[in-house]
């Protein structure tokens, strides 16, 4: 069945809903879009140890001082 054809059947059916039907439903999709949306959000902390391979064999302070040394 097509797309579109289920979304105007699901309409039509809302549409015919009362007013408790809809506010039930409407808690109803907000509750699955919060917890499906969850399943994306990522964590500052997930980012640790990221690039470290590029770090490992560099001097930091020098390579600090090289970069501030850069800015003048």
């Amino acid at each position: 069945m097509n797309n579109l054809i289920d979304r105007q059947s699901i309409f039509k059916e809302v549409d015919i809903m009362d007013y408790n039907d809809k506010l039930y439903l409407l808690s109803y999709l907000t509750k699955n879009l919060i917890k499906s949306s969850s399943k994306n959000i990522h964590t500052l902390t997930e980012l640790k140890g990221l690039g470290k391979e590029l770090w490992q064999n560099r001097n930091i302070d020098t390579y600090i001082q090289n970069e501030r040394a850069s800015w003048d």
